[in-house]
């Protein structure tokens, strides 16, 4: 019984702290994004394959 009632608290505890700014509203501004700044959507993607290719490298 501990065990559930421990694990139901942890698993409140995100929903609580939210619940918490909503209601506070201390943020009065939203965070300032700049949306003229670009990235590449392939990022990730070229990194991971370069990382496998240094491996492949390294064991052939």
């Amino acid at each position: 019984m501990i065990i559930v009632l421990l694990f139901l608290v942890l698993a409140f505890i995100p929903f609580f702290l939210a619940i918490i700014e909503v209601v506070s509203k201390r943020d009065i501004l939203p965070l300032n994004i700049n949306f003229s700044f670009t990235r590449d959507p392939r990022f990730f993607g070229k990194s991971f394959r370069h990382k496998i290719e240094n491996v492949v490298k390294m064991i052939s």
